[in-house]
Parts: C-alpha cells; structure tokens; sequence
C-alpha cells in the first residue's frame, strides 16, 4: 500500500496498483462480482467507485475509475459506451424523452436504466464484468437491445 498526500484533498492510499481510495472511502464496502448489490456507494473489484440511486422512473449508475489506467483502456471505453447505448435503448423503448445521460471521459461513467428494464444487480454485474476483463455479457445485452430497437421500427 502507497499512500500520497495530495494537499488539501488529503492522504491517498494506492493498493495493488487499484484506483488510489480517501482515506473517507477506504472503509466504503467491497462489490463482489457475484454478490448483492444495493442502493449506496461501494468499491469495484476493478477499483472504481461506484453508486447505485433509484427515483421513480430510472436507476442511475455511476462510476469512476479516478486514477486507474487499467480501467480506462480503449477496448474497456468502447464496452461501457456500448452498455451505455444498450441503457439508452431501454429508455427509448420506456417512452423517455429525457436526453441521454452517459457521461464518458474515461474516468467518470453515468448510466440510466429504466425501472423495470432490467434489475440493477444485473447491470451492475455487466460493469464488473467489464472491469475485470469479460466483455461478454455487456455485448450480448447491447445486441439484444439494438434487436429490439430495430425490430419496433
């Protein structure tokens, strides 16, 4: 473990070379990739940080990955951008007129699901797929969405 002192933003601390976590979110819970998700803020296996909030109409995701090049690889991008259009997809097919809400700029991801579109536990286990390497179910649930976009024109 480093730790880095960044001034007033306070101590770092850098654990096997994951995304450096505060010294407030160190004690923040650990995502397993197969176990429970809930509402709140918790740490990624891939180092993200990432929280989970529902209102009446959506679920929203967010994640970062402040300070991990290893999440923030081309091919890494290119799936969550993927899942984002998938997201987006489901929105249309909910009757959403809101404008997009994925943020990608490599370190800070927004996503929205509509209730009911798809369980939160199941999207997030895409984006820890995704983290740790396994683009495949993030794929299929883009392929699926565009099939039902297509199909509905």
């Amino acid at each position: 473990m480093d730790s880095t002192d960044l001034g007033a933003l306070g101590p770092y601390d850098q654990f096997d070379g994951l995304a450096p976590l505060h010294a407030r979110e160190r004690g923040m819970p650990r995502l397993h990739p197969y176990g429970p998700v809930g509402p709140g803020r918790a740490v990624t296996p891939g180092g993200g940080r990432l929280t989970l909030e529902s209102d009446a109409v959506h679920h929203r995701v967010t994640l970062d990955h402040l300070g991990c090049e290893a999440q923030t690889t081309e091919e890494k991008n290119a799936a969550f951008r993927r899942i984002a259009r998938g997201a987006e997809a489901h929105c249309l097919l909910a009757g959403c007129t809101h404008p997009a809400r994925h943020a990608d700029d490599n370190v800070y991801r927004l996503f929205e699901v509509p209730l009911g579109a798809l369980e939160p536990t199941a999207f997030v286990r895409m984006i820890l797929a995704v983290e740790l390497g396994d683009f495949g179910p993030g794929e299929k649930f883009a392929r699926a969405a565009e099939t039902v976009i297509n199909s509905d024109r």
